[in-house]
């Protein structure tokens, strides 16, 4: 299992960097940190993989389309060769920003610790009696997901999947696009995706919205520990509800990128693209998640009664 955990990590990781490329391009000539990079791109690479795998399967191509990031990543540098398409200058950050990260992803995965103890996997199944109840339901979601598409289910008579499946698209799709086992991604390199796009998106925002030396750090932490309280195994961050923990790190990208476009001279429209990819994301990983994205938006509009978007 070493290997095909190897193998995983380094196809989100090109996800994840052909995510981030895109969202350089959508920056222009700004300069944008590392951090910020990186997170923005975790939620953007994992979407547009999603995106491109059900848009494959739905005119019956293949399940290629998990690929749709990296040609979209590698036309943006073709277009920058060609001076067509500028890229900003990419800032690696202050130690104390990389400290910041490096801790709160440090106290995410000791979290995640007891989660897969409870959960071991044995030829292809979750063995014991400790592990997460829904578990099984969630892996034959992915599963279906991944090779048939949203629009029909085994699992509900005469129904789609309706709600809330992004997340078990993803890890379906990344389980056949490295022949994982059942339960692998799920379990194994879901949870510890998640919680690195929560430690870079919470750090990289709160760089943006505050000048405290420890705000970053705090903030990492409160979103990732937070994120271990409550059900059984750590309802946001875990696979205890791999639904919640995806909408949750998408809610963060929108509102990082939401802040860069509010509080940019002029406005970009790929940033509004950007913001649309991220709201379909979050809608198709958990529709409730609109809810808390409302709120935030209305606390900006009763903190700055006189601003408007022009």
């Amino acid at each position: 299992m070493f290997s095909t955990l190897l193998l995983g990590a380094l196809v989100a990781a090109i996800q994840v960097a052909s995510g981030a490329l895109i969202w350089l391009a959508v920056r222009g000539s700004r300069s944008t940190s590392l951090i910020e990079a990186i997170g923005v791109g975790v939620a953007l690479g994992t979407v547009l993989s999603l995106i491109g795998t059900q848009l494959s399967l739905l005119v019956g191509f293949s399940s290629l389309g998990w690929l749709l990031p990296i040609p979209l990543a590698l036309l943006i540098l073709l277009l920058n060769r060609f001076k067509f398409l500028p890229l900003g200058r990419l800032e690696l950050e202050s130690p104390s920003r990389w400290l910041s990260v490096a801790a709160v992803s440090f106290v995410g995965f000791v979290l995640l610790i007891p989660g897969f103890v409870r959960t071991p996997l044995t030829d292809g199944y979750v063995t014991g009696s400790r592990y997460h109840g829904d578990l099984v339901f969630f892996e034959a979601v992915a599963q279906f997901v991944s090779h048939v598409g949203p629009g029909e289910s085994s699992l509900l008579a005469d129904y789609g999947i309706r709600y809330h499946w992004f997340a078990y698209g993803w890890i379906g799709s990344l389980t056949d696009a490295i022949g994982a086992d059942p339960f692998v991604v799920m379990t194994r390199i879901f949870p510890v995706v998640m919680v690195v796009g929560a430690a870079f998106l919470t750090v990289a925002w709160a760089v943006r919205l505050s000048s405290g030396r420890w705000t970053p750090l705090l903030a990492g932490l409160l979103v990732v520990v937070a994120g271990f309280v409550g059900a059984e195994q750590g309802v946001i961050l875990n696979f205890d509800s791999p639904s919640t923990a995806y909408a949750g790190v998408l809610a963060i990208a929108f509102a990082l990128v939401l802040t860069d476009f509010l509080r940019s001279e002029s406005a970009r429209w790929p940033s509004l693209v950007i913001l649309a990819i991220l709201a379909v994301g979050m809608m198709g990983a958990k529709a409730s998640q609109a809810a808390v994205v409302l709120v935030g938006l209305l606390a900006i509009a009763l903190a700055n009664p006189d601003k408007t978007i022009t």
